[in-house]
């Protein structure tokens, strides 16, 4: 948890001047009280810019859907839609992603945004995520640029602004 606690000491200023809010995916509980106050702390603080930096600890895409789930349910929902799953997301701010680039040469999304992924393009490389350089970067956005979307039979309305 340094790793996470120095984020949050050094982050925050240059989150500020960026004008960055910041957002913490999956459940705080296991955290120390004082770290999961820091969280909220900076969460609040940032909660009035627009532009949006996710961060996943303790994260799974399935424990999402149940929170998201059992939320409903404690509001005493009797039908659940796609729109009332999504309303309550941890990534509820945020767009679907339009791509996801999946490192390390693994052909699995490993409970990573499950809900949201589903009409999203994907990008394999074997190179790992500490490796990938600005041209791996655009080499993916390129290859992404490439491709027709195609949404299935139903086209997604909640986040994607493209469909």
């Amino acid at each position: 948890m340094k790793l996470l606690s120095k984020f949050m000491d050094d982050a925050f200023a240059d989150l500020a001047k960026e004008q960055i809010r910041v957002i913490f995916l999956g459940s705080k509980e296991p955290f120390t009280p004082d770290l999961r106050e820091r969280m909220e702390k900076l969460e609040k603080d940032s909660a009035v810019y627009e532009r949006i930096l996710n961060v996943a600890f303790n994260y799974g895409g399935r424990d999402e859907i149940v929170h998201a789930c059992n939320e409903l349910i404690a509001e005493g929902v009797k039908e659940v839609t796609p729109e009332l799953i999504q309303s309550k997301l941890y990534t509820r701010l945020s767009p679907d992603p339009d791509l996801i680039v999946r490192t390390a040469g693994e052909y699995r999304i490993s409970n990573f945004l499950m809900w949201q992924s589903a009409y999203s393009e994907f990008y394999f490389t074997d190179k790992l995520w500490p490796d990938m350089t600005h041209a791996d970067i655009d080499a993916a956005v390129a290859a992404y640029s490439k491709r027709e979307r195609r949404y299935g039979g139903v086209i997604p309305a909640q986040n994607d602004t493209k469909a």
